[in-house]
């Protein structure tokens, strides 16, 4: 079995924690995938806003900049911009 096939498992259940208002969980979880495979950018999305909702603004900075780096999405990085000024307001 190919290791990288068990990150998003991982991921998808940091998405269900969250979900279910388990921040904390949703954390340990994405922290999980992001062991297995570290280029796994919704896994730092996914961090990134559990690390936002729970109040770690610069947490929640610095994973979602790492998924806009991995993603090279414009429009992802735009978004990116965009919360990090409100934050930081």
């Amino acid at each position: 079995m190919d290791p990288l096939n068990l990150a998003p498992p991982s991921a998808s259940r940091g998405i269900a924690c969250f979900e279910l208002g388990d921040k904390k969980g949703a954390i340990t979880d994405f922290n999980q995938a992001l062991r297995i495979n570290p280029n796994l950018a919704p896994a730092y999305t996914g961090r990134g806003v559990a690390h936002y909702t729970l109040g770690d603004k610069q947490g929640a900075i610095a994973d979602l900049q790492k998924a806009a780096d991995l993603n090279l999405e414009p429009d992802f990085s735009r978004h990116l911009e965009n919360l990090t000024s409100i934050s930081l307001s």
